[in-house]
């Protein structure tokens, strides 16, 4: 009996042994992924992301994605569709407008937009705010908009006359709130106001600047002047509203004079470093910075998100997503995009191959899922993280990350082999 038992613990022992070594072998080829470009009749393009385009399309036409991320998420409609829209507008900036995948962008482009503004989209905000709607919804179906037309501009394009109404509207609906406002950070609901919102609507007006900075009609070029003057006092009134104890912009905000109610947290602030950059890159330096110092952090070789700074420990919500050893789900995979807006491209490099490695990605029938499609508002997210990604910067990256957690696999398949051995 006692040799049948040795004999069977043997053998359970290399199965599980040698499967560890298939997984830590697989785990770091995993780590060498990079995005599949393809050229074709329709141009050079990120065929993955391609894919990725394509599961969200379904979801959404076909299987009612907004409704079911509004069950889930406060602003889950409103988020996925402008997501997938931007994913979309990112996607075809390489290709030419004549092409099949360009006209297919353009069209769901605009169903998107149509979702964006339909009743569904605006119901849960309130319109008697002092910006309609509040900053969430104006920010981001301001931004949306503004980059859809940038894009038609870039292409030589005829800007949809109603998409630009809206835009201008809205434009100068933000501008007026935000002069008015002594808080930097607007509503988005009464008496509720999150930073991050705030800098979707400033990114929004920098827009107007990128779309009619060639135009030779006066009135846009004064229309420029008067934003380019809001977003330099909103920056200072930024600058004086920072977190005492991060020296960060702040999750959320006293509505009123825009004292800190929640300290700097990583989803917000990896969301936020996504827009800077092109509000104000000095000030958009001097936060990434301070966010890489206390929000990166490295587990077994491999670098993450925090959700809350070094040497504070707080539980998952809503806004966070899943935390695993303090690392953020929602920070790091909207910090992979914020690395990529602030030039360092090995840490997205780093996040991104390791939210493809845990992520459980799986490409089928030309369609491809994180986590088995299970939450679509995760591949949303990664979506709109890998449109960032171009032919000229896929390749962008100055050192291999990946040499400590090489080095410890290495050591455990050695141990394993030796076991094995030995036994």
């Amino acid at each position: 009996m006692f040799d049948f038992l040795k004999k069977f613990f043997r053998i359970v022992f290399k199965i599980l042994s040698f499967s560890l070594v298939f997984f830590l072998l697989f785990f770091n080829y995993s780590l060498y992924y990079t995005p599949n470009f393809i050229e074709d009749k329709n141009g050079l393009y990120n065929e993955d992301l391609y894919h990725q385009l394509q599961f969200l399309k379904e979801e959404l036409h076909k299987k009612n994605a907004g409704k079911r991320m509004q069950d889930i998420f406060p602003e889950g409609f409103m988020f996925i569709n402008s997501l997938y829209a931007l994913s979309w507008i990112n996607f075809v900036k390489e290709i030419q407008p004549n092409t099949e995948i360009y006209q297919e962008a353009e069209k769901e482009i605009n169903w998107t937009i149509k979702q964006i503004y339909s009743k569904e989209g605006k119901r849960i905000f309130n319109n008697s705010l002092p910006l309609e709607y509040g900053a969430f919804y104006s920010g981001w179906s301001n931004y949306v908009l503004g980059k859809y037309l940038l894009l038609q501009s870039k292409n030589k394009l005829q800007l949809d006359s109603t998409h630009l109404s809206l835009f201008e509207e809205k434009c100068n609906q933000i501008d007026s709130a935000t002069q008015n406002s002594v808080s930097p950070y607007l509503e988005s609901y009464r008496s509720q106001t999150w930073a991050a919102d705030m800098v979707v609507c400033i990114a929004s007006l920098q827009l107007y600047k990128d779309i009619f900075e060639n135009n030779s009609n006066q009135s846009y070029h004064n229309k420029i002047a008067k934003y380019a003057l809001t977003t330099k006092s909103w920056i200072e009134k930024v600058k004086v509203h920072l977190d005492s104890t991060t020296g960060l912009i702040p999750h959320s905000s006293e509505e009123s004079q825009g004292f800190t109610d929640e300290t700097a947290r990583g989803s917000s602030q990896s969301l936020m470093l996504n827009f800077l950059p092109k509000i104000d890159a000095d000030f958009a330096a001097s936060q990434y910075s301070i966010y890489k110092n206390l929000f990166v952090e490295e587990h077994v070789g491999l670098n993450g998100v925090r959700e809350y700074p070094k040497g504070i420990e707080g539980e998952g919500d809503i806004d966070a997503g899943l935390i695993v050893w303090e690392i953020g789900g929602a920070a790091s995979i909207v910090g992979q995009r914020a690395a990529a807006q602030n030039n360092d491209w090995t840490l997205y490099h780093e996040l991104r191959n390791c939210i493809e490695t845990f992520g459980a990605t799986h490409t089928f029938d030309k369609q491809k899922k994180y986590i088995f499609g299970q939450l679509v508002m995760v591949d949303a997210f990664t979506a709109w993280s890998n449109s960032i990604e171009d032919s000229k910067s896929y390749h962008k990256m100055d050192k291999n990350w990946r040499k400590q957690v090489q080095f410890f696999s290495l050591l455990i398949i050695i141990i394993l082999l030796f076991l094995n051995y030995k036994f």
